[in-house]
């Protein structure tokens, strides 16, 4: 029985590349969101402060 328990628990650690691909396919455009905007920040701060 306890085998057999720790067999089931070695199948459900494993990882499933197509998951993993889906799950960070989904959240890319999450981050190209946050890119995008951190970089029009910076573009706005280096352009307002004076040169030296």
């Amino acid at each position: 029985m306890t085998k057999h328990l720790t067999q089931q628990k070695l199948l459900d650690d494993e990882i499933d590349s197509r998951e993993l691909t889906a799950s960070i396919w989904t959240g890319k455009w999450s981050g190209v969101g946050v890119t995008f905007l951190l970089s029009v920040l910076a573009i706005i701060y280096a352009l307002s402060t004076p040169n030296m």
